[in-house]
């Protein structure tokens, strides 16, 4: 169970201007764009904000991409999409050893990335059925478990009962 609001997207890029025209595009779809020039920014933001989908370039000024994704899933699990011209075999294998759920050299269509975007997130979003996200709370149904700003929180079974009653109810009055 998710909560109805736009997804985020992290979009760690530095060529401004295809940064840009990735924030333009994803924000006219309804998405809300984090952008980031760096790694270590794009790293910062990760840790304060829940992220939906990760768009990352693999050459950057300050660390790599494949770093960059190793931090990301060391911090969270989040679908991770690298858009970048290095085409070697070696490279796109090493995305997808780290996770990644794509690999897309540039020049790419943006079109098609957009659909490639929804149909990861589509995916996400039915694995993560039982998990009810909203700012930096998460709850999942099935694990039982509760995790705020990273850290989970400890329940009583009663107040978990509770907890989740009022999320499967939320804009019901409960008596």
């Amino acid at each position: 169970m998710e909560a109805a609001m736009a997804e985020h997207i992290l979009v760690v890029e530095d060529e401004q201007e295809v940064a840009d025209l990735l924030e333009l595009y994803l924000e006219n779809e309804g998405y809300q764009v984090f952008k980031f020039y760096q790694g270590t920014e794009a790293l910062q933001c990760v840790q304060r904000e829940v992220i939906d989908l990760a768009l990352l370039d693999v050459m950057l000024p300050d660390m790599d991409g494949f770093q960059i994704c190793k931090e990301i899933k060391n911090i969270r699990d989040v679908p991770i999409v690298f858009l970048t011209v290095r085409d070697e075999e070696q490279d796109i294998v090493a995305g997808f050893d780290m996770g990644a759920e794509d690999y897309i050299t540039k020049p790419f269509n943006i079109t098609v990335l957009q659909k490639k975007i929804a149909a990861i997130l589509k995916r996400c979003r039915t694995q993560n059925a039982n998990q009810y996200i909203i700012n930096k709370l998460s709850v999942d149904f099935d694990k039982k478990k509760a995790v705020q700003n990273n850290e989970i929180i400890n329940f009583t079974p009663t107040e978990y009962k509770i907890l989740e009653l009022l999320i499967l109810n939320r804009g019901h009055v409960l008596v």
